[in-house]
């Protein structure tokens, strides 16, 4: 038990200074940002772009952005003119019903799992990684990569939440084409629906195992925070 305890004091000290409450119909959550990550700012010429751009793809009715972040050590070099753009980053995301933020009374965050993905004790995970790679691989080696390879696909649930993987191809603003992975994981806090999405661009195979293992902490972090 002691050591349970110390082990979320750990987590709880990792990321207090990167935690902001925000209100969600009615609902006080403490919105986490993943270990190594650090929130962009409108206020900053070099995210505000970002930020736009995000904003205009994310917020269509469907999700409220309520913060979008990126690689702390890329954001410094971003800030200090030392690259252009970032290759790893994300949002925390509201999802919403017909327009509006509305509770899941009475449902339980196990319940709501097990309905957007779904739970087996006898999930491999290092199967899981291989078979999303070699999804993946398959996916990429013609080239270009087709509208169904980049539908969000299950990798896995844990007691936190559910996880998806997603395959992606993107041009930025200088014209430089890259590949992109994303995890995305779904939980239910304090009975709003919540989404932690992370992108990384990648040379080579999909970063999946990389990826998974920084979004299932992301997400049990974000759970402890509002336990």
């Amino acid at each position: 038990m002691l050591r349970i305890l110390l082990s979320q004091l750990f987590v709880l000290l990792a990321f207090g200074a990167n935690a902001s409450p925000v209100n969600l119909a009615g609902r006080q959550i403490e919105v986490v940002i993943p270990s190594g990550y650090c929130a962009l700012s409108e206020e900053n010429p070099s995210d505000a772009e970002v930020i736009r751009v995000t904003k205009a793809g994310m917020e269509n009715g469907s999700n409220q952005i309520l913060v979008l972040f990126a690689d702390c050590k890329e954001q410094s070099e971003v800030r200090g003119g030392k690259r252009q753009t970032y290759d790893n980053y994300g949002q925390i995301l509201a999802q919403m019903r017909k327009g509006k933020l509305e509770p899941l009374k009475g449902v339980s965050r196990s319940e709501f799992i097990r309905k957007i993905g779904g739970t087996s004790p006898t999930v491999n995970v290092n199967q899981v990684v291989q078979s999303a790679v070699a999804r993946y691989n398959a996916a990429l080696s013609g080239g270009s990569i087709s509208y169904d390879a980049q539908k969000p696909y299950w990798l896995i649930s844990d007691q936190n939440g559910s996880f998806y993987g997603m395959l992606g191809q993107l041009v930025d603003v200088y014209g430089k084409k890259s590949n992109l992975f994303a995890v995305l994981g779904i939980s239910l806090i304090k009975e709003m629906s919540l989404t932690i999405n992370i992108y990384q661009k990648f040379k080579g195979e999909p970063p999946v195992a990389q990826l998974l293992a920084k979004q299932q902490a992301a997400m049990a972090a974000l759970v402890l925070g509002n336990n």
